[in-house]
């Protein structure tokens, strides 16, 4: 039928769709991992008076935003799922078709491999700029 021919021209459009997901989310990420770094200077300058190193400074920039990856992707993955199976069961129903989805537990891997890592990434930069900022002046202009 016709729709089988529309159905299959639209292959990549969830593909395409979950990258520009991914890429908003990871720029929603490195945003309020950015904000929180600035918002935290002074937290962030009393550590390295108290004798944190950069490095650490940076892993705890990092986890924070690993954390927050985490909570999103198990709440996220199950309702994206579920949301999933019962988009396909409907859509396959208008066609006439199984309605059994597929679920790939290689794919869900991936995702939340390829969160935790968007998460590591977006998390570089204001680690970085955490690190390098001057304790001195950070506590003097509060």
């Amino acid at each position: 039928p016709p729709e089988m021919v529309n159905a299959a021209s639209m292959r990549g459009v969830p593909l395409l769709v979950g990258a520009l997901l991914a890429l908003a989310a990871g720029v929603g990420l490195a945003f309020s991992i950015a904000m929180s770094v600035r918002a935290r200077r002074r937290e962030h300058a009393i550590l390295r008076t108290l004798g944190f190193t950069g490095r650490q400074l940076r892993r705890s920039v990092l986890v924070q935003a690993l954390v927050i990856a985490a909570v999103a992707l198990l709440v996220g993955v199950p309702a994206g799922t579920a949301g999933g199976c019962t988009a396909w069961r409907v859509f396959a129903t208008d066609l006439g078709i199984d309605t059994s989805p597929e679920i790939s537990l290689a794919v869900i891997g991936a995702i939340l491999t390829g969160g935790l890592l968007l998460a590591m990434l977006a998390a570089a930069l204001p680690a970085r700029s955490a690190a390098r900022a001057v304790p001195a002046a950070a506590l003097r202009a509060t």
